[in-house]
């Protein structure tokens, strides 16, 4: 079963998705720690952006950041 659940900024999930996002995009230059704090603003404004997360058979299984700006060099 997939579940699509939106993320807060008190998330446990966030800490999982910082650790996904340190390693899968090296120009962040930042700690898991600061990437779940970053994550945690995201998460909180939710009149402009949204932190989506997907469960599969309860298993956390991916995430989706929709915002108004992004790092142009991960995504080239």
């Amino acid at each position: 079963m997939i579940e699509i659940f939106k993320l807060s900024a008190a998330s446990p999930e966030l800490a999982i998705c910082a650790r996904w996002r340190v390693d899968a995009f090296g120009v962040l230059n930042v700690s898991a720690d600061e990437e779940e704090r970053s994550l945690q603003a995201l998460a909180a404004d939710d009149a402009r952006q949204v932190a989506l997360a997907a469960r599969v058979d309860g298993a956390l299984a991916g995430t989706c950041l929709m915002v108004t700006s992004e790092i142009a060099p991960v995504h080239q």
